[in-house]
């Protein structure tokens, strides 16, 4: 209760004092019907620019922080601690924690790899996350903990042929007559596909930039001469990806191709 009331009264002095970081309501909600559209969480976050999110609670409380512009921070009461992302340093040198501040508050954000469970679901998270607001001149911090994650980036959902490995285009010869397709789940972050031969899936880890293939299990079946391993040994290099119309294109940590897909229809 302490805290609780700790973090009230740095709300209510950053409104008498009209701190430049922004402090709003929290708009209505508005009931969405639920659509096999909207019905995923981290979908919606996609769609409204979010990277990454997190919640926690005793007492609720959420960050979403998007693409371009803005660190939002809402706490149990709908009122919201706004900062511009380019003030601070987010993602650098694998870094994933910030402080912002202005005037009257300091926010101190950390996050941690590892597998996170909140205390109202199920749901298992990626991320711990660690949040600390302090009114400047005073000692006393108000703590917030919970799970966080990124947000997928859902133009990878759907099929896609593999059209390059390494610097050689993709031929039926190298993959028993037929070109590999695989099909990435973002809602299940999960892949999966043939290898001509061989069955193969998996998990996928990504954050902005980056992909990882991860768990990959196959089929066991005998194949005459082929590319499957050589296609298993990219898929476990790559760590980069980025977009070119069609075209997805994953580099190892050396900014090396290791596959180029096509989107099929």
């Amino acid at each position: 209760m302490k805290n609780i009331c700790s973090f009230l009264f740095v709300l209510i002095l950053l409104v008498s004092c009209k701190s430049p970081a922004s402090l709003t309501k929290t708009p209505p909600v508005v009931e969405i019907a639920e659509t096999a559209e909207n019905f995923s969480v981290e979908a919606q976050k996609w769609r409204n620019g979010i990277v990454f999110f997190a919640t926690g609670n005793e007492p609720f409380w959420s960050i979403d922080i998007d693409r371009d512009h803005e660190i939002r921070f809402t706490n149990m009461e709908g009122d919201k601690l706004i900062f511009n992302k380019m003030d601070v340093k987010w993602l650098t040198d694998a870094s994933y924690a910030f402080t912002a501040s202005d005037e009257s508050v300091i926010f101190s954000f950390t996050s941690t790899e590892e597998e996170c469970s909140d205390s109202m679901s199920d749901k298992i998270s990626s991320y711990s996350v660690t949040i600390q607001v302090q009114l400047k001149g005073e000692s006393n911090k108000t703590t917030f903990t919970g799970c966080g994650s990124f947000v997928p980036d859902y133009r990878l959902d759907g099929k896609w042929k593999v059209a390059q490995l390494g610097n050689n285009k993709a031929l039926e010869t190298d993959f028993y007559g037929k070109i590999p397709v695989f099909k990435f789940e973002m809602n299940a972050m999960r892949f999966g596909g043939s290898s001509g031969c061989n069955m193969i899936s998996g998990n996928l880890n990504m954050r902005p930039g980056k992909l990882r293939f991860g768990q990959m299990i196959s089929t066991l079946m005998a194949c005459p001469m082929g590319k499957e391993d050589e296609l298993k040994q990219a898929l476990n290099a790559t760590l980069l990806y980025s977009l070119e119309e069609n075209k997805l294109i994953l580099k190892d940590e050396n900014q090396k191709i290791t596959i180029v897909f096509v989107k099929e229809d």
